[in-house]
């Protein structure tokens, strides 16, 4: 997908500077205190790790639920994006 997006070449400039980044099986996370533009800090290497670790614990009880437990949890989730669909778009 880096590459894909021009974005392998740019990653690699970076990274020999010395900035972080973490490789995934979904692509590469930058990490970094701050972005130039953005008013707040993206997640340092630690936030990243306990975000990532709690992704993986969380799936392993999402996993054991059955697909209609599945199905009414991302039909709620549904209808709550929907009922903010203003205030999300905002956040993003």
């Amino acid at each position: 997908m880096l590459d894909a997006y021009g974005l392998l070449e740019p990653l690699r400039t970076l990274t020999r500077t010395g900035f972080p980044a973490w490789g995934t099986c979904a692509g590469a996370i930058m990490l970094a205190e701050r972005v130039p533009g953005l008013d707040r800090p993206n997640l340092g290497t630690m936030e990243t790790r306990r975000a990532i670790d709690s992704a993986a614990y969380a799936f392993e009880s999402w996993r054991k639920r059955t697909a209609k437990e599945r199905a009414v949890i991302l039909r709620r989730w549904f209808d709550l994006m929907m009922a903010n669909q203003e205030d999300l778009a905002y956040l993003m």
